[in-house]
């Protein structure tokens, strides 16, 4: 009877790591109903032989595949920085912070919104927008955007700011993309 136990907890465990990683139903197609046939069976002895021919057919290679939990994608620093901005990692980048303290990119775009506040489009992807509590301006030729750089700073505080030009005037901004 302890036997039954044992191999009962041990099954029980099992198909809860396996229903719980969709991996493994890639690897192992089929598991699931085998084991609900053996845990059916009224003879403890057939029952026993039935989970022994199943756990014989997995190899520790699918076990590890099963958990093992699929790994979050790593993002470079400069795809990191200003992402506690983005509602989307909020919370995840609370527990830890970035030690990048600034990026510098190209810039392709620098345009006005309707509150007459800036929007920066970077040439690595990030968009940037101007804090509407700031009231400071840049001085951004005639010409447009063409060769200018923008270095976004971490702020002692909290926030960042974005400098063109490595020019001395900055404006308060969060990444919105």
């Amino acid at each position: 009877m302890k036997s039954y136990m044992l191999i009962g907890s041990l099954a029980g465990i099992f198909i809860a790591g396996m229903s719980s990683n969709a991996a493994a139903e890639n690897q192992i197609p089929g598991l699931m109903p085998e084991l609900l046939n053996c845990k059916n069976m009224a003879d403890d002895s057939n029952r026993l032989a039935c989970f022994d021919q199943i756990v014989t057919g997995i190899d520790s290679v699918t076990v590890a595949a099963v958990v093992d939990a699929e790994p979050e994608p790593v993002l470079t620093a400069e795809e990191s920085f200003g992402s506690e901005d983005l509602a989307s990692t909020q919370k995840k980048l609370r527990k830890e912070r970035e030690k990048v303290k600034s990026i510098t990119s190209s810039v392709i775009e620098i345009a006005r919104n309707g509150n007459r506040k800036y929007v920066i489009i970077l040439e690595n992807g990030q968009i940037w927008r101007q804090l509407m509590a700031d009231t400071n301006t840049l001085r951004v030729p005639s010409s447009g955007a063409q060769g200018m750089t923008a270095e976004i700073k971490r702020r002692k505080l909290g926030g960042h700011s974005l400098y063109l030009n490595g020019e001395r005037r900055s404006i308060k901004v969060e990444r919105i993309k």
